[in-house]
């Protein structure tokens, strides 16, 4: 996987990605540089990656290298050379943690060594020259030869906007599949008409697979007529079968993704406007499938909403241009929303909407949800109300469109204002949900705050007090957390507990079609 690299464009303004993961979104308006981007990232080359290193790793090669020359120097000069050695340890850490990066660069290894060379050669002199400039060339030749290798063990493929599977086809000698397309239905057929249980089989059947998933349990298949032309083939939602012609390009599209995504030949795929033609639940469905069920890392441009999602998107940056392309690590996407014109009523696309009191809570929401399955499979939105404000929510302008269900603290604090929202759901159909316990907060594993807070927490704690406020029972405010403490968690942990009755209700209003809550009279 690649962990960061330099885009040295000279028309890209600051080209430095950093901390890149599995699934890297690159998300702005048209016409800014996004496409540009892919193309510096499917060019790279040694002198443009970065890779994670920490200090104790250079510590480590100059004592395996210092070694290694001492055993070659005869042993007459082992006292001299031993001599120097507390100092160049001492030199090689001071300057190694003032250059202390998280991703390091072919010429930022470079630079470390001169400045340690200069001030050893500067405070040593000429036996340091003598006994030590074997170690330093072959520093430099092992850290070139560590950037190599990741390069040369990193492959990447490139898919473009406009991309074409060739819906039929003369079957022809086989030749390698395009990432534009071309050649993917003949290679496709290939893999299927191989002998059963084979590598090319087992990939086909993943590919079909991962396509039903995707679409909801729609299906492909490509036949050979009896003039020796290969045709593609899509079921349609009653199953009938339908040529590819006469079926949406989103089908298509997809099916191109797929054959690329879970090719053994590449280990990193490009995709430029991954969401063309697909229909917005298509996206969320295909985007946790490469998430979960590919072992690939993406680099795609997008102008769909839905990739902005991080419970699967792992980094976003937002690109704009002005003179030259501009990258930003958007961490926080009101930035980038905002500039492509979304709004709250995104959210109303959803599957459902889940009401709770405040942004912290969203998190442990979120990840107790992925952990069913619940997130990958269904497009569910979570708004965050604001405690105090909750009973001022209309909820009649969208009850009669929209599944929504809520979840509230129990904290005695703001109860009569929770007493007026829960009227308010009452009144207007809207399942709501008060928690047993204090607040969510109450139902994080006093392992996993161990975890999370390391030795922040007292070895008197044993258990979490269900009607006192955690913080008040911890010393620390865990709310900026909440997320993190939840991922440490498994759903053995709030088995027995309403919140997990709570998550149910969630999983079964989502899988029954026909719900929709009836209003009171």
């Amino acid at each position: 996987m690649v962990d960061g690299l330099y885009l040295g464009s000279s028309i890209i303004q600051d080209g430095y990605l950093a901390d890149l993961k599995k699934f890297n979104v690159f998300i702005g308006k048209n016409n800014v540089g996004k496409s540009t981007i892919l193309k510096e990232i499917l060019n790279f080359d040694s002198q443009n990656l970065g890779i994670k290193l920490n200090t104790e790793y250079i510590n480590n090669l100059f004592e395996t290298k210092i070694k290694k020359i001492r055993n070659e120097t005869a042993e007459q000069y082992h006292n001299e050379f031993d001599s120097y050695l507390d100092r160049i340890f001492s030199v090689v850490e001071g300057k190694s943690k003032e250059s202390e990066k998280e991703i390091w660069y072919q010429e930022d290894i470079r630079r470390l060594l001169q400045e340690i060379w200069k001030k050893l050669f500067d405070e040593i002199g000429i036996p340091f020259q003598s006994y030590f400039r074997e170690v330093f060339e072959e520093l430099s030749i092992d850290t070139e030869s560590l950037f190599n290798g990741k390069v040369e063990e990193t492959s990447l493929a490139l898919m473009p906007v406009k991309r074409d599977i060739e819906n039929s086809k003369e079957v022809t000698r086989l030749e390698e599949a395009q990432t534009s397309g071309t050649h993917v239905l003949d290679n496709l057929f290939h893999y299927a008409t191989q002998l059963p249980n084979t590598f090319l089989t087992q990939q086909y059947e993943l590919i079909k697979e991962q396509f039903k998933e995707i679409t909801n349990g729609l299906d492909f298949s490509i036949q050979k007529d009896n003039q020796n032309n290969l045709k593609l083939y899509f079921t349609n939602p009653v199953g009938e079968w339908l040529t590819a012609d006469n079926c949406g390009l989103g089908l298509q599209d997809l099916l191109i993704i797929l054959f690329f995504a879970n090719s053994p030949s590449y280990n990193g795929i490009l995709i430029d406007e991954i969401e063309a033609h697909l229909h917005p639940d298509m996206q969320r469905r295909l985007l946790g499938v490469l998430k979960e069920k590919t072992d690939k890392q993406y680099f795609i441009t997008t102008h769909s909403n839905i990739f902005l999602d991080n419970n699967f998107v792992d980094k976003v940056f937002h690109v704009s241009f002005t003179n030259k392309i501009n990258i930003k690590d958007a961490t926080n996407k009101s930035e980038i929303l905002n500039d492509l014109g979304f709004s709250v009523t995104d959210n109303l696309t959803s599957d459902l909407i889940i009401l709770t009191e405040g942004p912290s809570d969203k998190g442990i929401i979120e990840e107790f949800l992925s952990k069913m399955g619940l997130l990958r499979k269904f497009n569910i939105k979570i708004w965050p109300l604001g405690g105090d404000i909750m009973d001022q929510l209309d909820l009649s302008t969208f009850r009669d469109s929209y599944n929504i269900i809520a979840l509230i603290d129990r904290d005695p604090g703001s109860q009569s204002i929770r007493n007026r929202f829960i009227k308010n759901c009452e009144d207007n159909g809207v399942i709501v949900h008060q928690l047993e316990k204090y607040a969510i907060e109450n139902y994080f594993s006093v392992d996993a705050l161990r975890e999370v807070f390391k030795g922040q927490v007292s070895e008197d704690l044993t258990c979490i007090e269900p009607n006192s406020k955690l913080e008040n029972q911890l010393g620390i405010n865990p709310k900026k957390n909440n997320r993190k403490i939840a991922s440490k968690m498994s759903l053995d942990d709030i088995k027995d507990t309403d919140l997990y009755l709570f998550l149910e209700k969630v999983k079964e209003v989502v899988t029954k079609e026909s719900y929709r809550p009836q209003l009171t009279t």
